[in-house]
């Protein structure tokens, strides 16, 4: 199956019945080889906070962050 990691934007090949089917959506990230899971991971934790952390009534676009 052929992916792009969603750290370095590279795209990777990775064996089918290595990958969990529930896992083969975009609800979920995926990282190649290169990259360090463990800080991707911890970076985009704290991007989400960001997010969460935001008040309601704030007129900035999610999306863009």
């Amino acid at each position: 199956m052929i992916l792009k990691c969603d750290d370095c934007d590279t795209v990777f090949d990775r064996d089918l019945k290595k990958i969990d089917r529930k896992r083969l959506n975009n609800n979920y990230f995926h990282c190649c080889s290169e990259c360090d899971i463990k800080r991707f991971a911890q970076r985009t934790g704290a991007d989400h906070k960001k997010i969460w952390d935001m008040p309601t009534d704030t007129d900035l676009d999610i999306s863009k962050l």
